[in-house]
């Protein structure tokens, strides 16, 4: 009986480093496209949580440099898996195309973050 206490008293100790260690979501990077002057990336990516969130894809413009003021920034989301498209018009201007988007999907979406402007190109 004492070995099965011991045993319980490890796992109980044991088992919030194991969940803080482990996410239970996968990501995986689906588009990712570098600006003209490759002073900022946006990066498409589609999150899969099993039953215990919505699927999700989204995207984020980050600056390259890491002495810039600016920060990483999500501009659009859209539920479920979606196919994503990214292209850059000019060094300030991105455009999205997401073919198979409905309206009800799309979660939010940005059209200017700073010196950035993002057209959408959907359904």
């Amino acid at each position: 009986m004492k070995s099965k206490k011991g045993l319980s008293c490890t796992l109980w100790f044991l088992l919030p480093a194991l969940l803080l260690g482990c996410s239970p979501c996968d990501e995986e990077i689906i588009f990712e496209s570098h600006s003209p002057d490759n002073t900022h990336t946006a990066v498409a990516s589609y999150r899969e949580c099993g039953a215990i969130a919505r699927d999700a894809t989204h995207i984020i413009v980050r600056p390259n440099s890491k002495g810039s003021n600016e920060t990483e920034q999500v501009i659009f989301g859209a539920r479920n898996q979606q196919t994503i498209e990214l292209s850059w018009k000019s060094p300030s201007e991105l455009t999205v195309r997401c073919a198979g988007c409905r309206a009800d999907d799309i979660t939010f979406q940005v059209s200017k973050v700073g010196g950035l402007r993002i057209t959408y190109e959907l359904p």
